[in-house]
Protein backbone atom coordinates (compact mmCIF):
# COMPACT_ATOMS: atom_id res chain seq x y z
CA UNK A 1 0.00 0.00 0.00
CA UNK A 2 1.22 3.50 -0.75
CA UNK A 3 2.16 5.50 2.33
CA UNK A 4 0.55 8.93 2.34
CA UNK A 5 1.59 12.20 3.85
CA UNK A 6 -1.08 13.26 6.36
CA UNK A 7 -1.25 16.72 4.74
CA UNK A 8 -1.79 15.21 1.29
CA UNK A 9 -5.39 14.86 0.13
CA UNK A 10 -6.55 11.63 -1.49
CA UNK A 11 -6.95 13.44 -4.80
CA UNK A 12 -3.38 14.78 -4.65
CA UNK A 13 -2.03 11.34 -3.75
CA UNK A 14 -3.91 9.80 -6.69
CA UNK A 15 -2.50 12.46 -9.03
CA UNK A 16 1.06 11.89 -7.77
CA UNK A 17 0.66 8.13 -8.21
CA UNK A 18 -0.80 8.74 -11.68
CA UNK A 19 2.18 10.83 -12.73
CA UNK A 20 4.57 8.19 -11.39
CA UNK A 21 2.82 5.39 -13.25
CA UNK A 22 2.69 7.40 -16.50
CA UNK A 23 6.40 8.18 -16.22
CA UNK A 24 7.19 4.47 -15.91
CA UNK A 25 4.84 3.52 -18.76
CA UNK A 26 6.39 6.22 -20.96
CA UNK A 27 9.75 4.41 -20.90
CA UNK A 28 10.07 2.47 -24.16
CA UNK A 29 9.84 -1.28 -23.64
CA UNK A 30 12.88 -1.66 -25.90
CA UNK A 31 15.20 0.48 -27.97
CA UNK A 32 14.13 -0.23 -31.55
CA UNK A 33 17.41 1.03 -33.00
CA UNK A 34 19.59 -1.29 -30.94
CA UNK A 35 17.26 -4.27 -30.71
CA UNK A 36 18.23 -7.23 -32.84
CA UNK A 37 16.21 -10.04 -34.34
CA UNK A 38 17.46 -13.49 -33.44
CA UNK A 39 17.37 -16.38 -35.89
CA UNK A 40 14.01 -17.39 -34.43
CA UNK A 41 12.61 -13.93 -35.19
CA UNK A 42 12.48 -12.92 -31.52
CA UNK A 43 13.48 -9.42 -30.54
CA UNK A 44 16.48 -9.26 -28.21
CA UNK A 45 18.53 -6.51 -26.67
CA UNK A 46 22.22 -6.36 -25.84
CA UNK A 47 23.83 -8.42 -23.09
CA UNK A 48 21.55 -8.87 -20.12
CA UNK A 49 18.69 -7.00 -21.74
CA UNK A 50 20.53 -3.70 -21.35
CA UNK A 51 20.06 -1.05 -23.99
CA UNK A 52 23.01 -0.88 -26.33
CA UNK A 53 24.02 1.92 -28.60
CA UNK A 54 22.68 4.59 -26.26
CA UNK A 55 24.41 7.91 -26.74
CA UNK A 56 26.16 9.84 -23.98
CA UNK A 57 23.07 11.97 -23.37
CA UNK A 58 20.85 8.92 -22.88
CA UNK A 59 23.44 7.18 -20.74
CA UNK A 60 23.86 10.25 -18.54
CA UNK A 61 20.10 10.64 -18.16
CA UNK A 62 19.75 7.00 -17.14
CA UNK A 63 22.54 7.35 -14.55
CA UNK A 64 20.91 10.47 -13.05
CA UNK A 65 17.55 8.71 -12.92
CA UNK A 66 19.17 5.72 -11.19
CA UNK A 67 20.79 7.99 -8.61
CA UNK A 68 17.52 9.82 -7.94
CA UNK A 69 15.72 6.53 -7.40
CA UNK A 70 18.40 5.15 -5.10
CA UNK A 71 19.86 2.56 -7.47
CA UNK A 72 23.60 2.48 -6.97
CA UNK A 73 24.68 0.04 -9.66
CA UNK A 74 22.78 0.10 -12.95
CA UNK A 75 19.93 2.28 -14.13
CA UNK A 76 16.57 0.61 -13.56
CA UNK A 77 14.85 -0.88 -16.55
CA UNK A 78 11.18 -0.30 -17.33
CA UNK A 79 10.19 -3.77 -16.14
CA UNK A 80 11.99 -3.27 -12.80
CA UNK A 81 10.25 0.04 -12.20
CA UNK A 82 6.83 -1.37 -13.02
CA UNK A 83 7.38 -4.37 -10.73
CA UNK A 84 8.34 -2.03 -7.89
CA UNK A 85 5.29 0.17 -8.51
CA UNK A 86 3.02 -2.88 -8.47
CA UNK A 87 4.64 -4.13 -5.25
CA UNK A 88 3.90 -0.76 -3.65
CA UNK A 89 0.28 -0.73 -4.86
CA UNK A 90 0.64 2.30 -7.10
CA UNK A 91 -1.62 1.02 -9.94
CA UNK A 92 -4.49 0.70 -7.45
CA UNK A 93 -3.98 4.29 -6.25
CA UNK A 94 -4.10 6.08 -9.61
CA UNK A 95 -7.20 7.67 -11.12
CA UNK A 96 -9.50 5.20 -12.90
CA UNK A 97 -8.68 6.00 -16.57
CA UNK A 98 -5.00 5.40 -15.84
CA UNK A 99 -5.70 2.19 -13.94
CA UNK A 100 -7.39 1.01 -17.13
CA UNK A 101 -4.41 2.19 -19.19
CA UNK A 102 -2.04 0.15 -17.02
CA UNK A 103 -4.28 -2.93 -17.26
CA UNK A 104 -4.53 -2.62 -21.04
CA UNK A 105 -0.79 -2.21 -21.57
CA UNK A 106 0.62 -4.50 -18.90
CA UNK A 107 -2.01 -6.98 -17.70
CA UNK A 108 -4.66 -7.74 -20.30
CA UNK A 109 -3.10 -6.87 -23.64
CA UNK A 110 -5.47 -7.45 -26.54
CA UNK A 111 -3.83 -5.93 -29.63
CA UNK A 112 -6.94 -6.01 -31.80
CA UNK A 113 -8.96 -4.01 -29.25
CA UNK A 114 -6.15 -1.79 -28.02
CA UNK A 115 -6.96 1.39 -29.97
CA UNK A 116 -10.58 1.41 -28.85
CA UNK A 117 -9.74 0.58 -25.23
CA UNK A 118 -6.95 3.18 -24.96
CA UNK A 119 -8.97 6.10 -26.33
CA UNK A 120 -10.66 7.10 -23.01
CA UNK A 121 -7.34 7.03 -21.15
CA UNK A 122 -5.61 9.15 -23.80
CA UNK A 123 -8.49 11.65 -23.78
CA UNK A 124 -8.26 11.88 -19.99
CA UNK A 125 -4.50 12.53 -20.18
CA UNK A 126 -4.91 15.17 -22.91
CA UNK A 127 -7.61 16.99 -20.91
CA UNK A 128 -5.73 16.93 -17.60
CA UNK A 129 -3.57 19.98 -17.01
CA UNK A 130 -1.14 18.03 -14.80
CA UNK A 131 -0.89 14.98 -17.05
CA UNK A 132 -0.91 16.64 -20.47
CA UNK A 133 2.91 16.33 -20.74
CA UNK A 134 2.39 12.56 -21.19
CA UNK A 135 -0.10 12.98 -24.06
CA UNK A 136 0.90 11.65 -27.47
CA UNK A 137 2.19 14.49 -29.62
Amino acid sequence: QVKQNKNLSGEDAAMMASRLLLAALAIPAFDSQSALLSKGGEMTLGAGGVLVGAGEETSGRLKRTAALLGYSSAPPQRAQLLLELVARGVPHTVVEPLRSLYDILEVDMAPLEMATRLKPAFEFIENSEKLRVYAPA
